[in-house]
């Protein structure tokens, strides 16, 4: 007499649970891939955005002016035009750039003399390097490098050609 099997045995039991397990161990796997890819992407576009932003805060305050001198070293650049108060300070320290813009300056509520300061903090980079010149001639051409740990580089290039 042949009897009606409709249940499943254990064997099919782990079958079943062992092949679910892969598929759902190689979703969750792509899962973090996406995840990390995600991250480091919206961490570029951050670097990417700071990064434009310094050049653009010190490229506005410099587009109009003649005879502009500058004056580096490792971690400082100042671009000094007309007097000596009418400067702008791009400083370098660890993973942070600050610009003391004097070109900009105004009269505080106590009638002081207040130059814009703006800073930026790169909280992952690698690497903020020094400042390097690269001029020729009358083109004034310096940059400051961030990299990231996948060795990505984010330059920083401030240029002046003086007239």
């Amino acid at each position: 007499m042949r009897k009606n099997n409709k249940g499943i045995t254990i064997i099919e039991m782990i079958v079943s649970i062992s092949l679910i397990s892969i598929v759902l161990i190689f979703l969750l796997r792509l899962l973090l891939t996406i995840k990390d890819m995600d991250d480091k992407s919206l961490s570029m576009i951050e670097y990417e955005e700071k990064t434009s932003l310094i050049m653009k805060s010190v490229q506005d305050s410099l587009k109009d002016l003649n005879n502009c001198t500058f004056n580096s070293n490792v971690d400082t650049l100042t671009i000094t035009c007309g007097n000596s108060q009418d400067k702008i300070t791009i400083a370098k320290e660890d993973l942070k750039i600050t610009v003391t813009n004097c070109l900009e300056a105004y009269y505080n509520d106590k009638n002081q003399l207040t130059c814009p300061i703006e800073s930026w903090t790169f909280a992952d980079a690698l690497q903020v390097t020094d400042i390097n010149d690269k001029s020729s001639g009358n083109l004034k051409i310096f940059t400051i490098d961030v990299i990231d740990d996948k060795n990505n580089t984010y330059p920083i290039e401030i240029s002046y050609y003086n007239k």
